[in-house]
This record gives structure tokens, C-alpha cells and sequence, in this order.
């Protein structure tokens, strides 16, 4: 009996999807010297919101979330926020909310279906997870 093992069972369908990530990351700029510029610029501007703090200690998590999305947001939609922006805030305030549902509750993941029980949404803090989605959605358009 030729058995395979486990990662070799569907090679064909690995590879199909390798090569459209692959693709879509160069569609986006990935290996390009302009998406590169654009991170080092954005790598330089955090290392210097690091200096202005003059060895204090901070927590990482407020210069670096709008760094991180910034990065993501240069590549998929090519603008880049100041981070006193309003709208950078506002991105970031729902990012970090939106973490905190989906981290505390990963049941969307193992049940699908509990999108569509209505009471279920507002237990779980899916209901106000879908608000900030919406919100987020109106600053890209």
C-alpha cells in the first residue's frame, strides 16, 4: 500500500496556493525597491518616537501598533498615517478592540454558524466587533 504522508496528500492544491500568494504579494510590491523604501521610512520614523521617550520605559504596544499598521496599510491601500492622525486612532482604538473579542472568544473559528444567532452575537461581543469593522470600513472609503 503507498501511503503518503501527511504533507505530501495534497502537494497539487499546496502548490496552487503558493504560487497565487506568491503572486499576490508581488501584485502588492513585495520585492520591490519602493515597498521597501517605504518601510525603512516607516522603521526609521519608529525608531525615533523610540528616541523621544530618552530611555524611559514605555509599553511597546503604543508606538508600535500604529507603526505595524501602518506598514499594512502602506502595502494593501498605499497611504500611510500620521500617527496623531485621528483617523490612525480611531484605526487603532478599533484594532485593539477587535483583538480583544476575537482573542477571548475564538468560538467564530471552531463554529461558523454562530454568526447567524442573533443573541449569541451580543454575548460573545461579536455584535459591537461588526460596529468597529464598520467604522474601520468608512475611513478606507
Amino acid at each position: 500500500m503507498n501511503v503518503c504522508p501527511f504533507f505530501l496528500n495534497d502537494m497539487h492544491m499546496w502548490q496552487e496556493q503558493r504560487r497565487f500568494v506568491i503572486q499576490s504579494l508581488k501584485d502588492l510590491g513585495l520585492g520591490k525597491t519602493k515597498l521597501e523604501e517605504q518601510m525603512q521610512d516607516e522603521i526609521n520614523h519608529f525608531q525615533d518616537v523610540l528616541k523621544s521617550f530618552k530611555g524611559q520605559p514605555i509599553d511597546l504596544i503604543t508606538p508600535l501598533t500604529p507603526s505595524m499598521s501602518n506598514n499594512i496599510s502602506t502595502l494593501v491601500f498605499g497611504k500611510r498615517y500620521d500617527y496623531d492622525e485621528p483617523e490612525r486612532k480611531t484605526l487603532d482604538k478599533n484594532l485593539d478592540e477587535i483583538s480583544k473579542i476575537i482573542g477571548q472568544t475564538a468560538t467564530h473559528i471552531f463554529f461558523p454558524w454562530i454568526k447567524h444567532i442573533p443573541f449569541l452575537l451580543n454575548w460573545l461581543g461579536f455584535e459591537e466587533g461588526y460596529k468597529l469593522f464598520a467604522v474601520s470600513d468608512e475611513i478606507f472609503k
